[in-house]
């Protein structure tokens, strides 16, 4: 799920457009511009920048289950340039800018979509309804240095993981499609629909694809040997349903041509 929305503009072309980027090149280290709005007077707004550098890629901020990977930055971003472009120095807009979540550090940093993921999402927003599909879980990227570190710790009282990339669950969320399917913390998913994984955003993308209501065939570690399990991917809308008492209504489809 991103923190993202379609508007529909209604007034006679030409429109003024800033150039997108490609943010699947972008690099730790690259300097990029925040650039947004400040209130000035009851009708006016000034422009506001915020310069840095791309301090991580491929940040997961707030629940990982929710799918928010994103680009974390060295420059704040506020109320003032929340939802405006993040520029690299060729003048491409190669991110979002967003808030950061509730509870989470955000001295000298700050948090955008890529621009990528906000093109995909605006795509399917424009030809889909809104959907939301999850597995009910918490994970972690597991590499073999952190699995060996595991491992090796004096702390550990036997719980050894595979030296192996991979995806850690770190929790399963009662009667969501995970535990419907057995899965467990502490187990690995190797393999997403037969491809290797090496990050929790290649789980969700496989998540994505398979839809709710579908089955996603997954390749899992546990207990020091493989094994597969189907899992059937669930819409978040009647996760947070049932957990809360039938209290949440989906989200209508956007009005768009």
């Amino acid at each position: 799920m991103a923190d993202l929305a379609v508007a529909k503009v209604v007034a006679p072309p030409p429109f003024p457009v800033a150039p997108l980027g490609d943010s699947d090149t972008l690099e730790v280290g690259d300097w990029i511009v925040a650039v947004g709005k400040h209130p000035s007077g009851t009708d006016n707004m000034d422009n506001t920048v915020a310069r840095g550098v791309i301090s991580r890629l491929n940040h997961h901020q707030g629940d990982p289950d929710q799918q928010l990977e994103k680009i974390r930055i060295d420059a704040v971003i506020d109320v003032d340039n929340a939802g405006g472009p993040l520029v690299n120095v060729a003048g491409r807009v190669v991110g979002i800018n967003t808030l950061a979540r509730s509870g989470e550090p955000t001295d000298h940093q700050g948090f955008a979509i890529p621009i990528n993921t906000a093109r995909a999402v605006a795509e399917e927003l424009i030809r889909t309804e809104l959907s939301h599909p999850t597995l009910g879980v918490r994970l972690w990227s597991l590499t073999p240095a952190l699995a060996r570190e595991f491992n090796q710790s004096p702390d550990n009282t036997g719980f050894q993981l595979p030296e192996r990339h991979g995806v850690l669950i770190l929790h399963v969320r009662p009667r969501g499609p995970a535990a419907q399917a057995e899965l467990r913390a502490g187990d690995v998913v190797l393999t997403a629909a037969g491809n290797k994984l090496t990050s929790p955003g290649e789980l969700f993308q496989a998540v994505e694809s398979t839809g709710a209501g579908g089955r996603l065939q997954l390749g899992i570690w546990r207990q020091d040997r493989e094994q597969q399990v189907t899992v059937v991917p669930e819409e978040m809308a009647e996760q947070m349903r049932r957990a809360m008492g039938d209290t949440v209504t989906p989200l209508p489809s956007p009005s768009l041509p």
